[in-house]
């Protein structure tokens, strides 16, 4: 790793272990005197271990449940290529803290983006519809397998495998005419030997 300061701007390039010590780097660079600025935008993570993309997933939601159990009900988890997203809604600004640092701790992460509205009532509102949603659908669990049902500021994502297109789209109007729900994201992947 190199840095380089112009203008007082510190400039780190190369290559570093982790997400989170790139991240600590930045804030430690930061509280150097003379400095205006700190950029990370060369500075590449090339972590020791490599999990798959499912592995670290897997861990997220781990992460996820032992901080509360209804955030894999409000918040969507993406994995491509260790660059890891959370997009949704969350209680509070500490747990986004929280997640952000132990997510941003695993082995393999390189990049950890989290677009969450944090507030409680929103976070609320969408377990509560997740739930409800997930009442209404019972009648449709012998048509969809591993059904998974998360809400993010009232837009229901609907998860699982179904046998057909039109079972597919049956299940998405449904959803999309209950009340409370603004909108579906159809997530759901088609096999007909299910």
């Amino acid at each position: 790793m190199i840095t380089s300061v112009y203008n007082g701007v510190a400039m780190h390039h190369g290559y570093i272990l982790s997400y989170w010590k790139k991240r600590q780097l930045k804030n430690m660079t930061k509280k150097m005197p003379g400095v205006k600025g700190v950029s990370t935008a060369s500075l590449h993570v090339k972590p020791v271990v490599v999990k798959s993309d499912e592995n670290l997933r897997l861990e997220i939601f781990n992460i996820m449940e032992s901080i509360d159990q209804d955030l894999k009900k409000t918040l969507e988890v993406k994995v491509v290529n260790g660059i890891v997203s959370l997009n949704g809604t969350a209680p509070t600004k500490g747990v986004v803290d929280l997640l952000e640092n132990r997510i941003g701790k695993l082995q393999s992460v390189k990049q950890l983006r989290i677009n969450s509205y944090v507030g409680i009532e929103q976070h609320r509102i969408d377990v509560n519809l997740s739930e409800y949603i997930e009442t209404q659908l019972r009648n449709h669990q012998k048509y969809v397998k591993d059904l998974k049902i998360s809400v993010r500021g009232r837009i229901a994502v609907i998860k699982g495998v179904v046998r057909s297109k039109l079972k597919a789209l049956q299940i998405e109007n449904y959803v999309l005419n209950l009340p409370e729900v603004s909108g579906v994201e159809n997530k759901l992947k088609i096999n007909p030997i299910t």
